[in-house]
């Protein structure tokens, strides 16, 4: 079974806002389980990563409009899309990578040179 081009609007939403596979997970993690708040040690347990880069991971995800915070000797995080628009791309992207696993952590690794791409190409319109 061969997998579907991803959607051209899914390709920006990774490449602008998904920084990283671990990012992909914790986030589709929070909103599986949008009513539990976590904090870095139990998305460190559960994405088998380093304490600190799940920290970061969710700094990151709150900063992009993902979560909400709550602190208190921890912070705690939650799902929570700053608007309805970001929620709804959040609903379609678990769809695709559901369906388009490949694809979509290939654009997350590629990532980077896509931006690198992007930012020649408007150099060399803009020079023109």
């Amino acid at each position: 079974m061969s997998e579907k081009p991803l959607p051209a609007d899914i390709q920006k939403f990774i490449i602008l806002c998904i920084h990283s596979v671990p990012h992909l997970e914790a986030l589709l993690l929070l909103h599986n389980d949008s009513q539990q708040e976590w904090d870095a040690h139990e998305i460190s347990q559960r994405l088998y990563t380093r304490h600190d880069t799940a920290g970061e991971v969710l700094s990151d995800l709150f900063e992009t409009g993902f979560l909400a915070v709550r602190k208190r000797n921890v912070r705690f995080y939650r799902y929570s899309p700053s608007s309805r628009e970001l929620g709804e791309m959040v609903e379609r992207l678990e769809d695709v990578y559901a369906s388009n696993l490949i694809a979509v952590t290939e654009l997350i690794h590629a990532r980077g040179k896509v931006k690198a791409q992007q930012f020649a190409d408007a150099f060399r319109l803009w020079k023109d």
